[in-house]
C-alpha cells in the first residue's frame, strides 16, 4: 500500500518538501483563522484519499472507518 501511494509522489519531491515544511511555516507566520482553514482543508483532504483507498481497496473500508 505504502508502495502505490509513495510511487506517484517520487517524482514530486517538491510537493512532498512543500507539504513537509508547511507546519512550520503556520506555526509562526499566519493568523489563527488562516491555520484553522488550512486544518479543516487537510482534514478534508484526508477523507478524500480515504475514500479513493477504499474504493480501490474494498478491504480496508471497514478499518479505514474507525482510523481518527
Amino acid at each position: 500500500m505504502a508502495a502505490v501511494l509513495a510511487r506517484p509522489l517520487a517524482h514530486h519531491s517538491l510537493l512532498c518538501d512543500l507539504v513537509g515544511a508547511q507546519p512550520g511555516a503556520l506555526e509562526h507566520n499566519v493568523s489563527v483563522g488562516v491555520i484553522i482553514r488550512c486544518m479543516r482543508s487537510s482534514i478534508a483532504n484526508r477523507e478524500t484519499m480515504t475514500e479513493l483507498v477504499c474504493h480501490q481497496i474494498p478491504e480496508f473500508s471497514d478499518s479505514a472507518k474507525r482510523c481518527p
